[in-house]
């Protein structure tokens, strides 16, 4: 693709970890003017947009002059959906079912009965030596995860960008680090991006040592009880088939993949129309022949899918 001058830029880490839009955008409704100075530079190329979630990129928008897109909606997004539910236990109960939801309040009373447990949610203070400390132990628990495995977490090829940005992000709002204590030593960490009434899921990872809790889904429950009390309605845990991330969900979601280019350039349009259909094609022949999933996501999802409609009303 960059033998012909196009290149990638992903929507989600733009919008959450920078603030900031693809350059093709002149406006989008209800998010900030600020997200839309400074963005990338001009371009007559042909570019591919890719994980615009649709609550945002399906909103009424204004492109900047002499450009337009193809769009393609393939690859699945997870999210949860609290609008329709009155607490943090009423949805638990709804998505996991009754037994799961029991087998996880027990592995959170046995954790609370064996040390002494508290959360501390940073959104908005933090103390500049405690935030290097927290990521630096937050690394050593994701290095120590994948330990003997042959691929890395996809957070540590950007790592000084997190820990650059992230403070600012929390001071001003834009980020939550949830640290789990146990006796006063972080067992477990979660950062999380905010706009609007909206939680990003970004990176997460706890002390194996305590592995025996389900910190990873105890994690998932105090950001939840979190939404609730602070009034999110949506916590979108992003791409990647998780198991356990997948059952805590009752909003999936198809990213949608726009490839812009110059309206006024025959053959960029050309080019920006076969590179769309090539994308989709590819990844529906990797979905089928590699992962083997035959399917179709609307079967396997019933029921589960994000409600565009509602997400209007507080978005």
């Amino acid at each position: 693709m960059k033998k012909l001058g196009v290149n990638y830029h992903n929507f989600a880490f733009c919008f959450f970890e920078k603030n900031k839009v693809p350059f093709y955008y002149k406006e989008i409704k209800n998010v900030p003017k600020s997200y839309f100075v400074d963005n990338d530079a001009e371009t007559n190329e042909v570019q591919i947009v890719n994980y615009v979630m649709p609550y945002v990129g399906r909103r009424k928008m204004t492109l900047k002059n002499g450009y337009d897109f193809y769009s393609k909606s393939y690859r699945l997004g997870y999210a949860m959906d609290f609008s329709n539910s009155l607490s943090a236990i009423d949805y638990l109960k709804d998505v996991l079912g009754k037994k799961t939801y029991k087998n996880l309040r027990q592995d959170r009373q046995r954790l609370h009965r064996d040390y002494s447990i508290h959360l501390k949610v940073y959104h908005g203070d933090i103390n500049k030596d405690n935030y290097h400390l927290l990521f630096k132990t937050l690394k050593e628990y994701i290095l120590k995860r994948f330990e003997g495995r042959t691929h890395k977490h996809t957070a540590l090829t950007k790592w000084n960008f997190y820990v650059k940005s992230c403070y600012k992000l929390i001071l001003s709002k834009n980020a939550a680090l949830f640290v789990l204590y146990a006796n006063n030593n972080p067992i477990a960490i979660s950062l999380g991006y905010t706009h609007n009434n909206i939680l990003k899921a970004a990176i997460s990872s706890f002390d194996q040592s305590y592995y025996k809790y389900s910190l990873g889904k105890l994690m998932f429950v105090n950001q939840i009880e979190w939404c609730f009390l602070n009034n999110y309605k949506l916590l979108d845990t992003g791409w990647g088939n998780i198991n356990y991330k997948i059952k805590f969900s009752n909003a999936v979601f198809y990213y949608d993949t726009k490839v812009f280019y110059p309206k006024d350039k025959l053959f960029k349009k050309i080019l920006a129309f076969l590179i769309s259909w090539g994308l989709f094609i590819k990844y529906s022949l990797v979905i089928i022949f590699v992962e083997k999933k035959l399917r179709r996501p609307k079967k396997v999802y019933k029921n589960r899918w994000l409600d565009l409609n509602s997400t209007k009303t507080y978005f």
